[in-house]
């Protein structure tokens, strides 16, 4: 079946098969770009909103299915310097408290 874009669950079967073939090869230093947000070609749509997922949301996905390795943002997030880095993923609570307005 042909689509014009993938879903989140598409997204977590790949990093599935990628997360297996780097498991036990540090050799291997798995990186991933998810340049394709913000992208015209292989879109990534929620099928729930028909919005394009947060960059967080793509995060949690590709770390539920095992992904353990380096991620660049989309070239969109590349100019974001007022907002907040966190280097691992699943983010701090405190980011959704932050987000909020608390501290």
């Amino acid at each position: 079946m042909r689509r014009d874009h993938f879903a989140l669950h598409d997204l977590s079967r790949g990093f599935r098969q990628v997360s297996q073939m780097v498991e036990g090869r540090r050799a291997r230093l798995p990186v991933a770009s998810v340049s394709f947000l913000g992208g015209r070609s292989n879109r990534l749509i929620d099928p729930d909103t028909g919005d394009e997922p947060s960059f967080e949301s793509v995060l949690r996905t590709m770390h539920e299915a095992g992904f353990r390795g380096d991620v660049y943002p989309p070239p969109h997030l590349w100019h974001a310097g007022h907002v907040g880095v966190f280097p691992t993923s699943p983010f701090p609570d405190t980011l959704a408290r932050m987000r909020n307005g608390g501290d």
